[in-house]
């Protein structure tokens, strides 16, 4: 069936409004591109990363002056296929790049992929609804290398990311039908309206009539921009939801490394801009190594849940920071704490841990000390003055020195270093 004039007026509409919107998009891809480099440039080969950037470049200047010769007063005005042709490229040169970096980097790491990836589809779908068949060839370019990279790596978050990403192209597909249906109805509207004041001797009251209908069609497109809206902020609590599970520890519920480096560097710039006192603990699983030979990996996953618990239960505050460490290592970041306040929470700790009385047997005549029978815990305290002439680094390092000076000691006990053994353990 030949298309009728207003069904071609109406896909010009759409079109025109792809090319006069897609100023906004370019912007939105540059700005995800220096986060990309901000967030990456220091773990890449920077000739990549450069080139990239600099093809990110050339293809948002070919855009930019694709639309600057677009004429939709043309008889035969710029059409889909440059579309096609245009979103295709910066589809396959996003999704390159995510794909690259999702296989170099770690798991940990690709939750702040999936936020550049979210930053950028969502925020280019306005611009690109209206012609949604050319939005959905750009966003499959843009998330399959994504999905390759959350597949090829290990693990439950790994699985879940992948599952993810086609959930999130079907919302954005269903999201963008919404917008793309409302903006072709308001479209017609316009353009049928149009046609009856080029062909008709239109009254005063006839004009009050078609303003109210459009002004209802235009109410009903901002209904449906909130719920976009809406729609939108769910997407991005889900995202938040993704990057609060690459901070924490699958197995004790508790912050992962990870965080724990984020928090430290963070709590200390404040503690120094405030002039504030900081403490941290390390602790570590006595003879933990013996616990797992003799009672398996299974009791021993079960027992670092036991110990994560009272670990967690030493950082009550808000602002403290309890994290699995590493192993049978864990850490608690204690702020605006002095040492002694400090002690005692790490005491509180390994009696906390006495009390539960888990039984273990391995650590009785092992190398380098006597068990007592039951799960205990060494706990290496550290406190320092945030100024200038101190650092988070030697901070770790004298909580270490202490844990140490605990397991040499005898294990299951509490030893402190604090700014006065900075000369001998710095």
């Amino acid at each position: 069936m030949a298309e009728s004039s207003t069904d071609l007026l109406v896909r010009r509409r759409c079109v025109d409004f792809a090319y006069t919107h897609g100023t906004g998009a370019d912007i939105n891809s540059f700005f995800c591109g220096a986060v990309v480099l901000a967030v990456y440039g220091a773990d890449v080969p920077a000739a990549m990363l450069t080139s990239w950037l600099a093809a990110l470049l050339v293809w948002i200047f070919v855009g930019q002056a694709v639309a600057a010769r677009h004429d939709p007063e043309a008889e035969k005005p710029r059409g889909l296929a440059t579309l096609y042709v245009l979103l295709g490229c910066g589809g396959l040169l996003w999704g390159g790049l995510l794909g690259w970096l999702a296989l170099s980097i770690g798991i940990e790491a690709l939750g702040v992929l999936g936020l550049i990836a979210a930053m950028l589809l969502t925020s280019n779908l306005s611009s690109y609804a209206a012609v949604l068949p050319v939005f959905v060839v750009y966003a499959t370019l843009v998330l399959a290398p994504l999905g390759v990279g959350f597949l090829l790596h290990d693990g439950e978050l790994a699985w879940l990311g992948a599952a993810l990403l086609p959930a999130w192209l079907a919302f954005l597909y269903l999201a963008g039908r919404r917008f793309q249906s409302f903006y072709r109805s308001a479209a017609r509207q316009e353009v049928e309206n149009a046609e009856l004041v080029e062909n008709l001797d239109v009254t005063n009251s006839t004009v009050v009539e078609l303003n109210v209908v459009l002004q209802e069609k235009i109410d009903a497109l901002n209904e449906a921009s909130t719920e976009l809206v809406k729609e939108k902020e769910h997407v991005e609590s889900l995202v938040e939801e993704l990057r609060q599970m690459s901070h924490t520890d699958a197995l004790t519920g508790l912050n992962n490394r990870r965080c724990f480096d984020e928090v430290l560097e963070r709590e200390w710039s404040r503690a120094v801009r405030q002039s504030e006192e900081m403490a941290l603990l390390l602790a570590d699983i006595d003879f933990f190594k013996q616990f797992n030979d003799l009672y398996g990996h299974q009791k021993g996953d079960e027992c670092l849940v036991r110990v994560a618990q009272v670990v967690k239960d030493i950082g009550r505050r808000a602002t403290d920071c309890p994290a699995r460490y590493g192993g049978e290592e864990f850490a608690i970041i204690l702020p605006n704490t002095d040492a002694y306040a400090a002690l005692a929470l790490a005491e509180r700790g390994r009696k906390a841990l006495e009390a539960l009385a888990l039984p273990h047997s391995g650590g009785i005549g092992a190398a380098g000390g006597v068990g007592y029978g039951i799960v205990t815990m060494s706990y290496g305290v550290a406190s320092l003055p945030a100024t200038a002439d101190t650092s988070a680094e030697e901070l770790i390092g004298l909580a270490d020195a202490a844990l140490y000076e605990a397991k040499k000691a005898g294990r299951n006990r509490v030893m402190r270093h604090s700014a006065a053994e900075r000369a001998k353990y710095g």
